[in-house]
């Protein structure tokens, strides 16, 4: 449920829980409990199979799988009816068929647990999934700076992982949306144009003159 957790993790799971459920059948006479016992052995026995290449960075006891994964699949299906839109894209970009499709040096660079990968490339992503509790918000929430270098002091014997342009753009663009109509709505302002009044950057707002120009240029 942390939201630093593998986002591939978590959609996997769901998926396999899904499967799991319409392919094995309950055996004649079989109870309740002991049908659910069989569902969760046959679907953490798949979610260890998938990631078996990388199950060093995927290891989950059988305890805490079990005990954990009613959350996730709760969260999920409560997702805002507001926000189906970025449920969809969740669950159809982190997904077991887009996992597949990874190199294995790419799959190595995920992790169940703090997964850096994750918040490198997808941090557009998982900055989507719903969070109720207070801990995990505040976590989620952290000081960007702080966690920042937080991560540095971390990763200093790590491989550093190189992010795409289109990685870069996209965690850009996700920040630039969340932080803008707070900004705007605060000082009366584009944020953009807040960002040129700060020498440092070397940014310059363009004017409608520019931009004409431009055009007739082009």
């Amino acid at each position: 449920m942390c939201a630093s957790t593998c986002g591939f993790g978590k959609v996997v799971a769901l998926e396999l829980s899904r499967e799991t459920c319409k392919s094995l059948r309950r055996v004649a006479g079989e109870g309740d409990a002991k049908y659910k016992t069989s569902v969760n052995q046959e679907q953490y026995r798949q979610f260890r199979s998938l990631f078996a290449s990388v199950v060093n960075n995927f290891e989950i006891d059988y305890t805490k799988f079990t005990k954990k994964f009613p959350s996730l699949r709760d969260t999920i299906n409560k997702w805002s009816r507001v926000k189906l839109d970025e449920k969809k894209k969740y669950l159809q970009t982190i997904s077991r068929v887009n996992w597949e499709k990874l190199s294995e040096s790419r799959k190595r660079e995920h992790t169940f647990a703090n997964c850096k990968s994750c918040s490198l490339r997808h941090a557009d992503i998982q900055a989507t999934f719903p969070l109720k509790s207070a801990v995990l918000k505040g976590k989620a929430l952290a000081n960007p700076v702080l966690v920042a270098q937080d991560t540095v002091n971390k990763n200093d014997n790590d491989k550093v992982l190189k992010p795409t342009q289109q990685h870069i753009k996209q965690t850009a663009k996700a920040i630039y949306e969340k932080i803008a109509p707070a900004f705007e709505t605060q000082y009366g302002v584009l944020l953009s144009e807040g960002f040129t009044k700060v020498t440092e950057l070397n940014l310059q707002q363009k004017t409608a003159t520019d931009r004409q120009k431009e055009r007739q240029y082009y």
